[in-house]
């Protein structure tokens, strides 16, 4: 993204996705889809880190956030309805029909282009730039970087609880299915309606303060669902949950922004994107020997720990830069 240009990176997410529905089509057995799956995934990545790039680039703060605001609704949204209209098409005509439908929305991203190009001198420029090893040496010195990517895994972390171990949790404690769906659904419900109002929220409160507003809200909503079996308790714990992880997303994005450099914009989105993908690789088998070893239950709490550990680490940065 920074050598050549964000855009092209999000071109070729585009035609990767393309590829990858064109395997599905026609290749219709195991190779077909490892192909497909391991295609569709760089395809993602270009596309997220491409455009979250090309946001970062932008000078003015208040169009910045804006932009990572949208980008994160309509993340949002498409998972929310994404999965559903994919059921709809499959139950009511087949598969063929919906990797087709993928195929003909990914083509138009080949074509697409920005209001604003790079100059090539700027492109110039960062080709000389110094080796990528050193650039991520260089990234990891800084404490406020280190900051922003622990806060962005321990968000994606918890929140990798909520795909798994909260539906086998709400079983357990004998909620039917359709009630599980619903509540499942209130999460991203309340994430997408506080990624309405991030851009607003951006503007009237400071970002180190939505830190700890973020956390506060986590630690709070992990904290009661596992305290009782009320529904109306469950609800609310999810919905402070969803809401927290609804302003974590855009809220790292622009915090990552405002702590690099314009020219290694994407580095910096990239690293953060690799502390996503560690986290919610990991997640996974330390909520599984929890659950195994201790109880499922046990995972909320220990997560709510680690948002209350980071909310202490968080403050005492605080206190020693308010004291220098």
């Amino acid at each position: 993204m920074d050598k050549i240009s964000p855009i092209i990176g999000v071109r070729v997410g585009f035609l990767l996705n393309c590829i990858s529905s064109i395997l599905l089509l026609g290749f219709k057995n195991f190779f077909g889809v490892i192909s497909s799956q391991l295609i569709a995934g760089l395809g993602f990545l270009l596309i997220v880190v491409g455009a979250q790039t090309i946001i970062s680039s932008t000078m003015d703060y208040y169009k910045k956030a804006k932009g990572f605001a949208q980008l994160s609704l309509f993340g949002s949204i498409g998972q929310v309805f994404g999965p559903f209209l994919g059921g709809l098409i499959v139950t009511h005509f087949n598969f063929s029909l919906l990797f087709l439908i993928t195929l003909l929305i990914s083509l138009p991203g080949i074509f697409i282009k920005t209001p604003k190009k790079r100059s090539k001198n700027k492109i110039q420029k960062d080709k000389s730039n110094i080796s990528l090893i050193k650039d991520i040496s260089d990234f990891l010195k800084e404490p406020n970087v280190i900051i922003i990517l622990l806060f962005t895994s321990i968000a994606v972390f918890i929140t990798s609880l909520r795909n798994s171990f909260l539906p086998i949790f709400l079983k357990n404690n004998s909620y039917n299915a359709d009630t599980i769906g619903i509540l499942i659904s209130i999460f991203s419900i309340t994430m997408s309606i506080v990624r309405i109002f991030i851009a607003r929220i951006f503007k009237t409160i400071q970002l180190n303060k939505l830190m700890y507003l973020t956390l506060f809200l986590f630690f709070i909503g992990l904290s009661i669902i596992p305290l009782t079996n009320n529904l109306i308790v469950i609800t609310i714990g999810i919905s402070l949950w969803g809401g927290g992880f609804g302003i974590s997303q855009p809220l790292s994005m622009l915090l990552m922004s405002e702590n690099i450099q314009r020219e290694k914009s994407g580095l910096g989105m990239g690293l953060r994107f690799t502390a996503i993908n560690l986290s919610t690789s990991i997640a996974p088998i330390v909520f599984g020997l929890i659950t195994e070893y201790i109880k499922i239950s046990y995972n909320f709490y220990f997560c709510s720990i680690i948002c209350l550990l980071f909310i202490g680490i968080l403050y005492l940065k605080d206190v020693r830069e308010k004291s220098k």
